[in-house]
């Protein structure tokens, strides 16, 4: 009786399993795993149906400036990026991820794999501009920049 009784458990605790709702990023995407500072992290939606934001990010209602809805499209030859091609970008490691805010919001809040590079170094005025654009492929005929062969790069801010 007792092994019958072992057995079932286990089926119900398989079938409770097995049917438990995942909720995916994508459909048959459930998670997506990536190497940040050596270790693997899953990158994945909470599975808690009960799960709510409760700081500053969570107000619907903030006053303009400085939150504003931003247009998908930039400018051209800027390509925007939805969660799923950063995830794809990040995941096949297919540039550099740069998370563009200054440092103390990047340690609080990084995206995993992320690369902290405070906008403020990518402006024409920063001393180490050329430097940090050589780092990142651009090569410089006297003061003129080619970004031919430099690496993708995708922001985040």
């Amino acid at each position: 009786m007792m092994r019958i009784f072992s057995y079932l458990s286990i089926f119900i605790m398989s079938s409770l399993l097995l049917n438990a709702e995942v909720f995916e990023i994508t459909k048959g995407v459930p998670f997506v795993e990536v190497k940040d500072h050596g270790k693997m992290i899953k990158i994945q939606r909470t599975q808690n149906e009960d799960a709510y934001l409760n700081n500053t990010f969570a107000l619907t209602s903030r006053p303009s400036p400085p939150f504003f809805i931003e247009p998908f499209e930039v400018t051209d030859g800027i390509e925007t990026y939805g969660e799923l091609e950063v995830l794809d970008f990040i995941s096949n490691r297919r540039g550099v991820f740069i998370d563009a805010r200054l440092k103390n919001w990047y340690l609080k809040s990084a995206i995993p794999s992320a690369v902290n590079i405070p906008f403020k170094l990518f402006l024409p005025d920063a001393p180490n501009r050329k430097k940090l654009l050589k780092k990142l492929g651009v090569k410089y005929k006297g003061d003129e920049p080619s970004f031919d062969n430099a690496k993708s790069l995708l922001f985040y801010c």
